[in-house]
């Protein structure tokens, strides 16, 4: 079944060197999706090829001898514009691609005829080679820094190319870096990106046929981005055969808000953070007074790097440690020994130039490496890690090593000063925390103005550091915490009158977290449970000492099983612990709350009817800069024969929160709207 379009006339072309065991089952699947098939035999010898085919209605050409990949893709790309074909769509022979994909192509020319369409590989099927996955990486992030342009695979060879517009490019690959060169040169050119999705298959890596020769493929290819690049830099602008589209960049500074966080994120990656810092720090040290800002704004400019990174940087290389290190060495190389001394005035230092030149070729491209890396490697840390949980945690594992470095130095209150710090600027730019926490604030606060409240979300998050702040003390040893827990020793003593087991309902307020190593200790003998994310078990693990706490993580993605098996160590005597005041994604009831009905999980009293055993209720304040105090509130076992009764208990627990808030307004860390 081929495919109609009106005015797009596709040839497909498979360029072939030595695949001949896969080529004819590749061509008759190509020519049930498009009528005209081209094969380019690039010298092959291990069949005949124009014999193999000739029952099949396919154009084969023959190079004499083997010319490379892109020499075959070329004379493709002639023969197409020779008889008139609109696009020319490429596809591997080696079986790698499924011909079944190319009316994703089709689609894809149909509605953007002068794009570029990339097909995007799969790279969770087996057997995919590493260096596959690095080659796309680094051929990715180059391509990004020579036109700004993120391509999701730049090196498939599974293609479509508009045969009028990428015939005028000046293009000089022959090999696997044509397929490189080419989108650089089309980006440059104008011409839009268009990406499919493609599925792809790997042979084993003991059958698999490659002639991807790794030494001076991806030496051809590095040359290639390393010419790149270079032109790239050269003020004289690619020729053009699409008009721009995009708004120029001066009609973008009049919006100075929406330009500046253009600036902040611009390669934001931890790779794109590293280069922008490497090339800042290089043009930084060398020898150009006055124009080193100028020379760093260009040239990130033309490479789409980060100019805010880049600049800031250049102010760790300013006179006179690093000149005075340049002549120096410069010295050093030109007569064998150490300058006798730095220049003291602008004419020696002017008479040390030359010495201050050469120094600078050995120690701008050193300290380009080292503080590349260093800014790489701390925005890798920076970032937060994916949890797959609904509400994403703050913070990231540099943060968390800075606060606990402070720890030790300074002790807890030096560490809570680094707080109003750093959640002023959560307070000021993180929408999303900002949003989730001025939910409670509008509720607890009701009538207040807008500037009031996001004083009160700053009040919130230091808070919430503190606690945080005083778990990571705990674990590290670093100080100890005073609990008073008479009430919840109270409690405990009335239940284990009757030795039976009971639900623990916790809530983010106060030092919850801080509490979990003292519930076992106040338990006795009873073994204690907890209804954890398995994305939030290791954290707690850390937190309560291991395995070994006498803890038990029931996971809720189990399904029916965690509520047996919460009924079933209830019915033991034990003790299960459940979060009440999120529900992530669980059954919940409407009560009152604050004012305004709120959703609450109403599992914690659901699994206490089935079990029938009581439920209590444990809040944990902070009560000074080491003390905290254990609040328990109990609730009778709700009816198994009064289907209200689980949603009483919810009501009777929210009313409990909120008098706590009305108490510690600014230790209830709920950050979720549950009044939406």
């Amino acid at each position: 079944m081929s495919v109609e379009l009106h005015s797009v006339k596709p040839l497909c072309a498979i360029p072939v060197y030595n695949h001949a065991a896969t080529l004819a089952p590749l061509v008759r699947q190509c020519r049930e999706q498009i009528a005209d098939v081209l094969v380019v035999d690039d010298g092959s010898t291990d069949a005949d090829l124009a014999a193999l085919l000739a029952g099949e209605a396919v154009t084969v050409i023959r190079h004499a001898e083997n010319r490379g990949k892109g020499a075959a893709l070329l004379t493709a790309l002639s023969y197409a514009r020779e008889q008139g074909f609109s696009h020319l769509v490429t596809i591997d022979a080696d079986g790698q691609h499924a011909p079944s994909d190319l009316p994703l192509f089709m689609e894809a020319i149909r509605r953007t005829p002068e794009a570029l369409v990339v097909g995007v590989r799969d790279f969770s099927v087996p057997n995919v080679p590493q260096s596959s996955q690095f080659g796309r990486s680094f051929s990715n992030f180059w391509i990004a820094i020579e036109t700004g342009i993120v391509c999701a695979d730049t090196q498939c060879g599974y293609r479509a190319y508009p045969v009028g517009l990428v015939s005028q490019l000046p293009l000089s690959g022959r090999h696997y870096d044509f397929e490189v060169e080419i989108l650089t040169r089309a980006f440059w050119a104008g011409l839009p990106l268009a990406e499919v999705p493609v599925a792809t298959w790997y042979a084993p890596s003991g059958e698999r046929i490659t002639h991807f020769r790794k030494g001076r493929d991806n030496l051809l290819i590095t040359h290639t981005h390393a010419k790149l690049v270079l032109r790239r830099l050269c003020p004289w602008p690619a020729r053009r055969l699409l008009p721009r589209t995009k708004k120029q960049a001066w009609r973008q500074m009049l919006r100075p808000a929406a330009f500046i966080r253009k600036l902040l994120h611009e390669s934001a990656t931890p790779v794109g953070l590293g280069v922008s810092a490497g090339v800042g720090t290089l043009l930084a040290v060398l020898p150009i007074p006055g124009l080193h800002s100028l020379a760093i704004l260009y040239v990130t400019a033309r490479l789409n790097l980060n100019k805010v990174m880049a600049l800031a940087i250049q102010n760790l290389f300013v006179p006179p440690f690093t000149p005075g290190l340049c002549m120096g060495v410069g010295h050093l190389i030109l007569h064998g020994c150490w300058i006798p001394q730095f220049p003291r005035s602008t004419q020696e230092l002017f008479a040390c130039f030359n010495e201050w030149a050469v120094g600078s070729l050995v120690v701008a491209p050193v300290f380009a490496v080292i503080f590349g890396a260093l800014i790489y490697k701390a925005s890798a840390l920076m970032q937060p890690k994916p949890t797959g949980a609904p509400d994403v945690q703050r913070g990231n594992a540099l943060g968390f090593w800075f606060f606990r470095t402070a720890l030790r130095l300074t002790g807890l209150r030096g560490a809570y000063g680094l707080l109003y710090f750093v959640c002023a600027y959560y307070a000021a730019l993180d929408r999303t925390a900002v949003a989730a926490a001025d939910a409670y604030v509008r509720h607890r606060f009701p009538g207040r103005s807008c500037g009031w409240r996001r004083f009160a979300v700053y009040r919130l998050f230091i808070s919430q550091g503190k606690c945080l702040i005083d778990r990571h003390a705990h674990n590290a040893g670093v100080r100890t915490f005073e609990f008073d827990s008479r009430s919840l020793l109270e409690v405990y003593r009335k239940l284990n009158e009757t030795k039976g087991g009971f639900v623990l309902l916790l809530a983010h307020a106060g030092g919850w977290q801080l509490a979990l190593p003292h519930l076992r200790q106040l338990s006795g003998d009873r073994p204690v449970s907890l209804l954890m994310r398995e994305a939030e078990t290791p954290d707690v693990r850390e937190h309560v000492r291991g395995d070994d706490a006498g803890f038990h993580v029931i996971p809720p993605d189990a399904g029916p099983g965690c509520v047996v098996e919460m009924v079933t160590r209830l019915q033991r005597g034990e003790i299960v612990s459940i979060m009440g005041d999120r529900s992530y994604g669980g059954q919940t009831v409407d009560v009152p709350f604050l004012g305004a009905a709120a959703h609450f999980p109403v599992s914690a009293f659901a699994v206490a009817r089935a079990a029938q055993c009581p439920v209590v209720a444990l809040f944990v304040p902070k009560t000074g800069v080491t003390s905290y105090r254990n609040e328990a509130v109990l609730f009778d076992a709700p009816s198994r024969d009064d289907r209200q009764s689980s949603r009483r208990g919810v009501g009777a627990f929210a009313d409990a929160l909120a008098e706590f808030t009305q108490r510690y307004p600014y230790q209830s860390f709920l950050f979720s709207d549950i009044w939406k």
